[in-house]
C-alpha cells in the first residue's frame, strides 16, 4: 500500500470557498488521501486518440461481467484517488475502475487557484473540461464492456465528478454537453447546484436511479452544503435518495475521513442493492440524513 501524506491548514471561509496555498497539496489529492493496490493500471483508448488511465480494482481476469462501478474523481485528482471506494466494493464482488481526467488534473487546479474572483468561475466552467471527461466516460465504459455488458453498471464522482456523473445522467448543461444515459444507477458525491455549468432545473431530466451525498460541512464557492439541495429538488420523483452525514466537509467526503468513507460506501452498498433486487425501500441508516422521492 502506498500512502502519501501532507501537512496542511484549513483556512476556508464559509461561502467564499477560499482555500490556502498550504491546502494545495491535499486538493491534488483530494479525490482520495487514503490509498490502496489495485490490481492493476491500463489505459483505454479515447475516441479522439487520447489514452484515459484506469485504476482497477477486483477482479478483470475472468470473460464474465459482474456488476461494475466506474468513478470519476475531482478537478486536480487522479485515477490513485478514491480507492475508499474501489477496495470496498471490490470486496463485496464488484469490478471498479477509476477514471483519470488529464485535462482537469493538476494543471488546471493550478489554474483555478491563480483565479480569483468571477474569473474562476470561467475556467470551473470551461466546456473543453466536460467534453473531455465525457469523453473520459466514453473509452472507460468501452474498456469495460469489452467482453460484454456488466450484469450492473454503475456511474460514481466526487465533486467536478459529480458534475460528470450528472451530466451523463441527463442534466442539461450550459457547457455543450450532453451525457447518454448509459447507467443502471449514479451517485453524486458533493455534487453542485446552480452554477457555471448548471442553470435553475437542469436536473428535471433525470429519469434513472441517483444517490446524491453531502455532508453538513460540505462548503463551496457557491456557499454551503444548502446550496446543493436544489438539484435533489428539481430531480423526477422516482429511486432518487439525498443523503446529508452530519459535519462531513467536502474534502471529508472526497477521502480524507475513514469515517465519512465508512458511511458512504454503506449508503452505496445500500442503494445499489436495492436498485439490483428491484426492491426500493426507506434506508436503514442512522448515520446521515436520508430524503427520498
Amino acid at each position: 500500500m502506498m500512502v502519501h501524506s501532507a501537512v496542511y491548514k484549513r483556512t476556508v471561509k464559509r461561502g467564499l470557498g477560499v482555500i490556502s496555498l498550504s491546502l494545495l497539496v491535499l486538493l491534488i489529492v483530494f479525490a482520495g488521501a487514503l490509498r490502496a493496490e489495485a490490481e492493476d493500471v491500463v489505459f483505454a483508448p479515447r475516441s479522439d486518440g487520447a489514452q484515459v488511465p484506469l485504476m482497477l480494482y477486483g477482479d478483470w481476469s475472468t470473460a464474465s461481467c459482474p456488476p461494475t462501478i466506474i468513478v470519476s474523481h475531482g478537478l486536480g485528482g487522479r485515477e490513485n484517488g478514491l480507492a475508499y471506494i474501489g477496495t470496498y466494493f471490490s470486496g463485496r464482488g464488484y469490478r471498479v475502475a477509476v477514471m483519470g481526467h488529464k485535462e482537469s488534473g493538476l494543471p488546471t487546479l493550478m489554474r483555478v487557484m491563480r483565479t480569483k474572483g468571477k474569473d474562476r468561475s470561467s475556467v470551473l466552467g470551461d466546456p473543453a473540461l466536460y467534453k473531455a471527461r465525457d469523453l473520459d466516460v466514453q473509452a472507460a465504459l468501452a474498456y469495460v464492456s469489452r467482453a460484454c455488458r456488466p450484469s450492473f453498471l454503475a456511474l460514481a464522482g466526487h465533486s467536478m465528478g459529480a458534475a460528470t456523473v450528472l451530466i451523463e445522467a441527463g442534466a442539461k448543461t450550459k457547457v455543450g454537453v450532453r451525457g447518454q444515459n448509459q447507467f443502471d444507477a449514479y451517485v453524486a458525491l458533493s455534487w453542485q447546484g446552480v452554477n457555471a455549468v448548471f442553470g435553475e432545473g437542469a436536473w428535471s431530466g433525470i429519469h434513472r436511479p441517483v444517490l446524491l451525498v453531502t455532508g453538513t460541512e460540505d462548503n463551496g464557492a457557491s456557499g454551503d452544503y444548502r446550496s446543493r439541495l436544489v438539484a435533489f429538488d428539481s430531480l423526477p420523483s422516482g429511486k432518487k435518495r439525498m443523503a446529508i452525514i452530519p459535519n462531513a466537509s467536502h474534502f471529508d467526503i472526497g477521502g480524507r475521513d475513514p469515517a465519512v468513507h465508512a458511511v458512504i460506501v454503506a449508503l452505496m452498498d445500500e442503494f445499489f442493492t436495492m436498485i439490483r433486487a428491484g426492491q426500493w425501500r426507506a434506508s436503514t441508516s442512522r448515520a446521515a440524513d436520508i430524503r427520498d422521492k
